[in-house]
């Protein structure tokens, strides 16, 4: 099968859970495989195995090519590209306890970070390369290569290690009990409006009468599949619903008079599809935590994605707070700042927060939260090639 093959021209507005499908499939023999393509080496044999460890390298398809989302060129949104990353280092390592076995070993990702290499294509679909690096009792950590292309032909898109560590025993109704010395989390850095009280974006920004309609037609081109994929309701504070994610350049807002590092963006979020297991649940994830921190310091600074050159992600790095993850059924408030600009490159932070649940005897704090994830990235962040000085 080819890896090259498109996604269907008739694929549903919400893709996630479709993407998130990928097939075992056999590398082809190294005979059989050009020997004049410099990629050719990368094709293993059915004996390849990662350092390490006596489980032998695996190669997963992706059902389905990547979309086209948060920036301004015809390259695939890099948040296919982790999660599905992080989706095959959950079947290669949790194939027989998706759900889990009572009795059964479970592991739960805590750590995810990877380098991207080169942009991906929105017409080919992914081939990745899963080995064990480390495979012990209490921890396990692969190492994912995802490629593009055909098997003479491949280009190398990202390379990724996800960490898993052995979960907590279950508890009844199979839910996690927490034996952890202290339990703490960071807070959101604003007191910001309840999803309760909010619309939908997609009812707010059609009803919006300061966005002309190049701007709503741009908005709905580059965020289209971030709202056909997840529910979103932003808050009255947040800097993005102020400034359109910066289409308005010239608007004021709430936080002109803050430093730049200290301007923040808010989303409440929750899928529109119900994703089965927890493989799916970590890549969809990982999937909308890459959204817009490249371009947070655009949208912060009364600028957008044409004012730069190139504003995309160089590499990233994500923490899993949680053992379980509730991105379908739970409402997620997710925060993004910036702290670092210079030299062309940006250094950005997602975090992403569930309500705290009240326990029986215990009242807990008025808005208190608990933070599911964290993500860092580094960026860069390219000025466009200065105008030519006139010559008279």
């Amino acid at each position: 099968m080819s890896a090259s093959t498109p996604s269907p021209s008739d694929a549903p507005q919400s893709d996630v859970d479709a993407f998130l499908s990928i097939e075992l499939i056999e590398p082809p023999s190294p005979s059989s495989s050009s020997s004049s393509s410099s990629s050719s080496s990368v094709v293993p044999t059915s004996t390849d195995y990662a350092a390490s460890s006596s489980t032998p390298v695996r190669w997963y398809q992706s059902a389905r090519a990547p979309r086209r989302m948060g920036n301004a060129g015809d390259m695939g949104y890099g948040g296919y590209t982790i999660s599905i990353a992080v989706y095959s280092a959950c079947v290669h390592v949790l194939p027989s306890t998706l759900p889990p076995e009572e009795g059964s070993p479970r592991f739960r990702i805590y750590s995810a970070s990877g380098v991207f290499l080169r942009p991906s294509s929105t017409k080919s679909r992914f081939l990745t390369r899963v080995g064990l690096l480390r495979d012990t009792r209490t921890f396990k950590t692969c190492e994912v290569r995802v490629y593009q292309g055909d098997w003479n032909d491949l280009r190398l898109c990202m390379t990724a290690t996800v960490d898993f560590m052995l979960a907590t025993p279950t508890a009844i109704k199979g839910q996690s009990q927490d034996r952890s010395i202290l339990q703490y989390s960071t807070q959101p850095s604003m007191d910001v409006t309840h999803y309760s009280q909010l619309q939908d974006d997609s009812e707010t920004y059609a009803s919006r009468s300061d966005l002309p309609p190049k701007g709503l037609q741009a908005f709905k081109e580059i965020f289209t599949p971030a709202h056909a994929n997840m529910q979103s309701r932003s808050p009255p504070q947040s800097l993005w619903l102020q400034n359109a994610w910066g289409i308005l350049k010239h608007k004021k807002t709430t936080q002109d008079s803050l430093p730049l590092v200290e301007k923040r963006g808010y989303d409440w979020m929750r899928a529109r599809e119900k994703y089965n297991g927890y493989a799916k649940q970590a890549g969809a994830l990982a999937w909308l935590m890459d959204a817009a921190i490249s371009f947070a310091p655009l949208s912060y600074s009364h600028r957008f994605l044409d004012d730069a050159a190139a504003a995309s992600t160089l590499s990233f790095n994500m923490a899993y707070h949680e053992e379980e993850i509730q991105l379908d059924e739970k409402w997620h408030l997710r925060e993004i700042r910036t702290t670092d600009g210079r030299w062309e490159r940006s250094t950005g932070e997602a975090k992403i927060w569930i309500e705290e649940e009240e326990e029986e005897g215990k009242q807990k704090g008025k808005g208190e939260m608990r933070c599911v994830a964290t993500m860092t990235q580094s960026c860069v962040l390219k000025a466009k090639p200065a105008a030519p000085a006139s010559k008279l």
